[in-house]
């Protein structure tokens, strides 16, 4: 090849190099069109609503109350009480002062031992200082999920089941 094909052959080969370093701003808008398009299909159920994390934690700070109290049952060597009041939307530990409550967009039900019913929405669980309790199901529904906090009796071992 004479020197003056291999000057245009190096030319050549510099300025494709030149234009294949970085991306278009049009390559850009095109992956990023993409990406918004695939995440537009996703069903809704992959990312949690807001409505949807509010009933899991509920749910999960009723249970987190349930073990509170059955911690200072074992610890305390005395009976410790939890409490729900359906018709008030609160909740807690009978000996605390703190009281929480719950949204009104969520709906709760109380099954607990008759001997616990304090009215028609109120009821409890006591736990022994054995660790047992009087038992009892929390059952914390909406926004197309329900969630169950359940408390054994005999060993009060409290659970959060879907």
């Amino acid at each position: 090849m004479s020197p003056a094909g291999k000057q245009i052959l190096r030319q050549s080969f510099v300025g494709a190099r030149r234009h294949e370093e970085g991306f278009t701003l049009l390559e850009l808008l095109i992956v990023l069109t993409i990406i918004g398009m695939i995440y537009a299909l996703l069903p809704g159920s992959l990312f949690s609503s807001s409505g949807s994390l509010e009933v899991r934690a509920t749910a999960q700070d009723i249970a987190d109350s349930l073990r509170r109290a059955r911690g200072q049952a074992i610890a305390g060597n005395k009976e410790v009480v939890f409490f729900l009041d359906v018709g008030q939307r609160r909740y807690g530990i009978a000996e605390e002062s703190k009281v929480k409550e719950f949204s009104d967009a969520i709906d709760v039900r109380f099954t607990t031992a008759r001997e616990e019913l304090r009215g028609r929405n109120e009821g409890a669980v006591r736990f022994f200082p054995d660790g047992s309790a009087t038992g009892g199901v929390v059952t914390v529904d909406g926004f197309q999920q329900q969630l169950q906090v359940k408390v054994r009796w005999l060993t009060g071992q409290v659970a959060l089941v879907q």
